[in-house]
């Protein structure tokens, strides 16, 4: 059949109990499959999706504004920043792992962090320049 993996329930010390592996946990074991290239390829009309549709909170804002030195900015300047940052990105320079895209824009000095299902601003950071 397959082989059983041990589990034991948290602070439980010596009990143990058996369970087939599932088949997820079959694949997890071997090699990764690739992901799709094609499937989160950056293009012209996810960019601008994103722009239009991006949101955070308002701790999210203050978060963003004290890392791209934007203190002064209000939430409604701080997002068209973003914006503009987002649609000046050049798309060689928008990078997708995983869950994420990440855009580099060397204009606005800045990288931002957003989630590819959700379009939440997770984190913005300067660029340093070595």
């Amino acid at each position: 059949m397959g082989m059983m993996v041990t589990v034991r329930p948290r602070g439980s010390s010596k009990e143990q109990h058996t369970k087939p592996p599932t088949q997820g946990s079959a694949r997890r074991a071997g090699a990764r499959a690739a992901a799709p290239l094609l499937a989160n390829k950056m293009n012209v009309a996810l960019r601008k999706s994103i722009a239009d549709q991006l949101k955070n909170t308002s701790l999210g804002f203050i978060r963003i504004k004290r890392n791209l030195s934007l203190i002064h900015f209000t939430d409604n300047e701080t997002e068209k920043y973003l914006r503009k940052i987002i649609l000046s990105t050049p798309l060689e320079d928008v990078e997708t792992k995983g869950k994420n895209h990440y855009f580099k824009c060397l204009e606005y000095n800045a990288v931002l962090t957003v989630n590819a299902h959700t379009f939440t601003i997770i984190t913005a950071k300067q660029i340093d320049k070595r």
